[in-house]
């Protein structure tokens, strides 16, 4: 179906994601092609690191090191073993 918006036609309804395990396929999944249990969070930060690993490839051991344990904190994990 197609709806008219300010920036011109789009396509509503229908399956967004053909993949729901490609790193392309992100920003949305269709209910019907991940199982109820599936780790939705998990997956996302997995990818997020994945993504960030990527853009900043000279990133120093300290600097991911660091990121690790900013994480880990959020997480509420002891990161006495980080570093």
């Amino acid at each position: 179906m197609e709806k008219e918006t300010e920036f011109g036609t789009v396509q509503v309804g229908g399956e967004y994601v053909t993949n729901p395990f490609s790193p392309l396929d992100t920003a949305d999944t269709a209910p019907g092609n991940l199982h109820l249990a599936s780790p939705y969070l998990g997956i996302s930060l997995l990818r997020t690191a994945r993504l960030w690993s990527r853009l900043h490839p000279w990133a120093t051991v300290g600097q991911r090191i660091a990121l690790a344990q900013e994480v880990a904190k959020e997480l509420g994990v002891d990161v006495g073993c980080i570093g």
